[in-house]
């Protein structure tokens, strides 16, 4: 059993070759816009958090690599230790210099660096003060004044200097990617920056802004842009700061990374984790196949998932805990997969109201009202034919919780949630938006069952209160 999807191998003759979200068409896009990038720009790359952007641009680096464009993978969350970003930046460009005349250009870059990087000069109001302490005031005033016309020349010297030597830098880099990347521009990849420090993932957008705008240049910024300018946000101490207005002065490009495939993603993992062959092993318990379970499986919790657009992450790790609960159970028990795909995510993403059903806090009524705040109406509405199928199985699954919730550790029921109607028909006892004649039928239906599974049940093996089982 495998409870944790390894990173995804990324082959070198064929990159995209593993990639189950079909991203390659976008990354050929990306590849014909750096193409025209070689008077230098930046772009941006956004995606939320665990949507596959590292795993994207590792995969779209080694495209370019075997289409000969020279690219540098920097992460800048693993250098944001240092004071100044500018270091680690060139530490990557020192590893591209692979002959002679390109570790001599480098050379020449590193020469005009050391006058940016050394450039920092402290401000007039402290040389003056540290250099004037004394007792009189009169000569105090008197002698700062004279000193400080002596500073301002200074400065204006030093400030010329910097120029200059930014310009230096500028022309030396520029000669420094032309002579390395030939006919194709520099690609300097930089990801995890909206995990960084506010202080440090500012700097490195400003160094690459002032430093690096050269031509033979190209920057692509793999973000989260919100995060991002919650980062910029928290640099000027300030809520009232347009971030991403000011992230725009920054960026020539903005992209964002496609949605995902959820359902391809999904299957991907149902794969991985092994669910296929759990399904298999445990067919026959209850009157189920392994065919009945991986259409349960692929019903309501497919669905669901994917209607809360939750990141490639998000869906990962909550499959693997689904997977972990179900070997908790035993052959030939009841392993229930909608219940515990379900009540997994109310524990990762509805903890409060997990906790009211796991210590039965609610009465049937109050139950209800939760579980219609949690389920999208889309998986229910009776407005639209697509989802009819959907529906279904939303409301039987909806049946499913209440029965569960009201049995005890044999299954036998304590609460009855209906009444005999006239013509055969049956008058519920709790109010509900979801479909009255469905839910009707649903509770009907679970109501005839001999057996229903008790929550206790279900919540004991997603706490992981049970044994696990071997394959």
């Amino acid at each position: 059993m495998q409870l944790k999807i390894d990173d995804i191998e990324i082959p070198k003759s064929n990159p995209f070759q593993n990639c189950e979200l079909g991203r390659k068409p976008y990354a050929d896009i990306l590849e014909s816009l750096v193409c025209n990038g070689k008077g230098g720009c930046v772009m941006s790359l956004d995606g939320a958090w665990g949507t596959g952007k590292t795993t994207f641009v590792k995969m779209w680096q080694q495209q370019l690599n075997n289409h000969e464009f020279k690219t540098i993978y920097f992460n800048a969350w693993e250098h944001d230790y240092m004071t100044d970003p500018l270091v680690a930046l060139m530490g990557e460009l020192y590893n591209l210099s692979i002959n002679s005349k390109i570790k001599n250009s480098f050379t020449k870059v590193v020469a005009e660096a050391e006058k940016i990087f050394c450039g920092i000069f402290p401000s007039l109001g402290k040389a003056v003060i540290k250099n004037y302490l004394g007792d009189e005031a009169a000569d105090i005033v008197s002698d700062a004044l004279d000193e400080t016309k002596n500073i301002f020349q200074k400065e204006l010297d030093k400030y010329k200097k910097e120029c200059d030597s930014l310009n230096a830098f500028r022309a030396a880099l520029a000669d420094y990617a032309e002579n390395i990347s030939c006919d194709k521009p520099l690609v300097f990849i930089v990801d995890e920056l909206d995990r960084c420090n506010p202080t440090y993932a500012v700097k490195v957008l400003e160094r690459i802004k002032h430093l690096f705008a050269i031509p033979h240049v190209v920057f692509v910024l793999a973000i989260d842009k919100e995060q991002l300018c919650n980062s910029i946000r928290g640099f000027y101490g300030s809520d009232r700061i347009n971030a991403a207005e000011y992230l725009r002065r920054f960026i020539d490009v903005e992209l964002y990374l496609p949605t995902p495939d959820y359902e391809k993603f999904f299957d991907y993992l149902y794969s991985k984790l092994g669910l296929a062959d759990y399904f298999e092993k445990n067919a026959g318990s209850n009157g189920y196949g392994a065919r009945s379970y991986e259409e349960i499986f692929h019903g309501f919790p497919l669905k669901f998932i994917t209607s809360k657009v939750m990141s490639l992450r998000q869906i990962e790790k909550l499959m693997a805990h689904v997977r972990l609960a179900l070997q908790t159970i035993p052959t030939n028990y009841e392993p229930c997969p909608d219940l515990i795909a379900f009540f997994v995510y109310l524990r990762q993403y509805y903890h409060s109201l997990y906790l009211d059903i796991q210590n039965r806090s609610l009465d049937v009524q109050e139950l209800i009202d939760g579980l219609e705040k949690v389920i999208p109406v889309k998986l229910y509405s009776e407005r639209n034919d697509y989802n009819r199928v959907y529906s279904h199985s939303t409301i039987y699954l909806v049946a499913k919780i209440l029965f569960a919730y009201v049995s005890d550790y044999r299954g036998d029921v304590k609460v009855e949630f209906y009444e005999d109607a006239a013509e055969d028909k049956i008058q519920l006892k709790f109010n509900t938006h979801f479909p009255i004649n469905e839910m009707q039928n649903a509770v009907k239906y679970y109501s005839k069952q001999f057996h229903n599974v008790s929550i206790d049940y279900v919540l004991r093996h997603i706490e992981l209160l049970c044994r696990l089982q071997n394959d």
